[in-house]
C-alpha cells in the first residue's frame, strides 16, 4: 500500500464530511470510520508485547485483546461525533 498527499505518513481512520461549517449548517454532515485500516492496525500489533508492558494484570490483558478492537473504534465513532456537535 501506498500512501501520498495530505495524510502521508499517517493514515486516516475517520472521515468527516463535510468539513466546512457553512456546508454542514446548510446540508447535514457524515462521519465513515474506516473499518479495513484499523482491522490492520489492530492486527499488525498483536503480538508485539504492548499488552504485556502496559496491562496491569493478566485479566486487563484478557479484555483488551477480546474488546480492544471493538472499544477503538467506538473511541474513534465518538470523537467523530463530537467534532461533529462541536463544528455545528
Amino acid at each position: 500500500m501506498t500512501l501520498g498527499g495530505e495524510c502521508y505518513p499517517s493514515t486516516p481512520i475517520g472521515i468527516n464530511l463535510p468539513n466546512a461549517n457553512w456546508l454542514r449548517k446548510e446540508y447535514g454532515s457524515k462521519s465513515v470510520t474506516m473499518d479495513n485500516i484499523t482491522y490492520a492496525y489492530d492486527q499488525s500489533a498483536i503480538g508485539n508485547g504492548m499488552l504485556d508492558e502496559f496491562c496491569y494484570d493478566p485479566e486487563e490483558k484478557a479484555l483488551s485483546e477480546k474488546y480492544g478492537y471493538l472499544a477503538g473504534n467506538l473511541t474513534t465513532d465518538l470523537h467523530e461525533c463530537v467534532v461533529m456537535v462541536q463544528g455545528s
